[in-house]
């Protein structure tokens, strides 16, 4: 194999590792966001939700790095997926580390995908029972005020005192 291949390939390990790194990055950030969910502190749910923009950015930058090294590899292919590449390259020490390492980013980025599946179920069952909660007090079932300006009636319970959360 040639040195500028033996390059390319230790290349494709680094961005791929960095892509692994991101994927545990977001995950932390996926777990402080439940954390903040549940605790009610919605600052530092902004916060989190903030840098994992940051984090995506990134992502997307070490992306288009990995796709560009993967393409030099492969001239026949205009995005050739690690797997090819991988079959077309003699084994090697280097060939066997980069299919752990997409065997890693694999189960990462699976592992992340089913995270933020089980957070956005999270945040629309919350969503669903503050509506519930507060439904009450956005159309209430009787006039509360009569025309004197009087109490016009009892108000309707809020699902939120009843414990209904």
């Amino acid at each position: 194999e040639s040195n500028s291949m033996t390059q390319e390939l230790t290349e494709l390990a680094a961005a791929i590792e960095e892509e692994i790194a991101l994927g545990q990055d977001l995950l932390d950030n996926l777990s402080a966001q439940r954390k903040a969910i549940l605790g009610w502190k919605i600052s530092t749910l902004i916060e989190r939700i903030e840098s994992r923009e940051a984090l995506l950015l990134s992502l997307g930058a070490v992306e288009e790095r990995r796709l560009r090294i993967a393409s030099r590899l492969s001239a026949a292919d205009a995005q050739p997926s690690l797997k090819e590449i991988l079959s077309r390259t003699s084994p090697s020490e280097q060939t066997s580390e980069l299919g752990r390492l997409r065997e890693e980013a694999r189960r990462t980025y699976t592992r992340l995908q089913a995270e933020e599946k089980s957070l956005l179920a999270l945040m629309e069952n919350l969503l669903a029972h503050i509506r519930e909660a507060l439904s009450p007090l956005a159309f209430p079932e009787v006039r509360l005020y009569g025309e004197q300006g009087a109490s016009g009636g009892s108000r309707p319970s809020s699902g939120l005192i009843e414990g209904k959360i």
